[in-house]
């Protein structure tokens, strides 16, 4: 018996082991049940964070066409924020980048959708359109047919590359500007570009005409009113122009141009206190605006406020060094406001910047007659 039972005991103690074995496996089911959806959170975050980018991204794309070009590339960053290789977003905010005249920045991130998009017709679009605005027109060419060879029914990357051969006064502009008409007619930035050649090509009525189509198409983008106001005012159609650049400042309080081609229009009529007014504007819409500083001075300066104008032509010439009618006003200011022992080298540099300015010239001779 005692040998029977012996014999009986691995099988006890492997049926007692089957048992605990069935009840472990039971835990772990039950425990894989628990965990399953932690396992599966990953997916569910990814699912989160696509439909937030789809979401951010059309609220963007909204931005943009109403002419919020602050906001819009705002928005696309935060659309890069989650998704960092988002060939569109980056695309899109460097167009919004470039409107807003932040073209070193613009440039960067188009650059950045290339690079993430190789293929991508709208990054070199964007690219196309954010060297022609800071005036690297071979760079701005060569990304415009790139655009054009990977998108060639691209009404809008013909647009851009016609607009970089309008500025570079190449003749491939017209067939360019064309070629977009033909895709799509209806395309406000092909209606705007193609309003710029036709300005290029000594034509104002007929731009005048195409910038109107492009407003028409796009009533919310303020830098279409800019520009027809700057053509107007070159026409003398001072009233017209003055209309077109309210309504440009209406829909962007703080872009500086239309503040200083409404200044330039008081300016042009003499009235120097109105123009130094928008000027100011100009000035506090962005402070970096060379423009805005140096024809404050030259309105304080007609003023005879010759003590006022020397801090905004120092600011002038502190924005942009190389404008050599500021130095000059500068050494003016100086000069007329009792201040002609510091004078000099104001106007050196002027004549050395241009050696034909009379201003700088006179300046130098004034001072040679002036009381020690």
């Amino acid at each position: 018996m005692i040998r029977r039972a012996r014999r009986r005991w691995p099988a006890v103690l492997l049926g007692f082991l089957g048992a605990a074995g069935a009840l472990f496996g039971l835990y772990l089911l039950s425990t894989s049940l628990v965990l399953l959806p932690g396992l599966l959170k990953p997916q569910a975050v990814a699912t989160v964070e696509t439909a937030a980018v789809a979401q951010l991204l059309a609220r963007a794309d909204e931005l943009f066409q109403a002419g919020a070009w602050e906001e819009a590339a705002l928005q696309y960053e935060r659309v890069v924020d989650l998704d960092g290789t988002h060939v569109e977003a980056l695309a899109r905010r460097a167009q919004a980048l470039t409107i807003l005249h932040r073209s070193s920045e613009a440039i960067g991130v188009a650059l950045e959708a290339a690079s993430f998009g190789p293929a991508s017709a709208e990054a070199y679009t964007a690219l196309c359109q954010a060297y022609s605005w800071s005036g690297d027109l071979e760079r701005a060419v060569e990304a415009g047919l790139r655009a054009v060879a990977l998108d060639p029914g691209s009404a809008k990357a013909h647009a851009m590359l016609a607009e970089a051969y309008a500025d570079a006064k190449d003749a491939h502009a017209v067939n360019t500007i064309e070629a977009a008409l033909a895709i799509d007619g209806n395309n406000a930035w092909v209606q705007r570009v193609y309003g710029y050649v036709l300005e290029q090509q000594g034509k104002p009525e007929e731009a005048l005409a195409a910038y109107q189509r492009a407003i028409d198409l796009a009533p919310a983008h303020a830098y279409l009113y800019r520009m027809a106001g700057a053509l107007l005012r070159a026409q003398g159609k001072l009233d017209e122009a003055t209309r077109y650049l309210q309504r440009a400042i209406e829909l962007q309080p703080s872009e500086p141009r239309g503040h200083w081609q409404l200044g330039m229009i008081a300016y042009g009529r003499r009235n120097y206190r109105e123009a130094a007014a928008a000027f100011r504007q100009s000035i506090l819409a962005d402070p970096t605006y060379a423009a805005g500083h140096e024809y404050l001075a030259w309105s304080l300066y007609l003023m005879q406020d010759y003590a006022g104008a020397v801090a905004p032509f120092a600011k002038a010439t502190e924005l942009d060094a190389f404008n050599a009618q500021s130095w000059a006003g500068l050494g003016w200011a100086l000069h007329l406001s009792g201040r002609s022992d510091e004078a000099r080298p104001f106007l050196e540099k002027a004549a050395s910047l241009d050696p034909t300015l009379a201003l700088a010239a006179r300046g130098l001779a004034a001072l040679q007659n002036a009381p020690p």
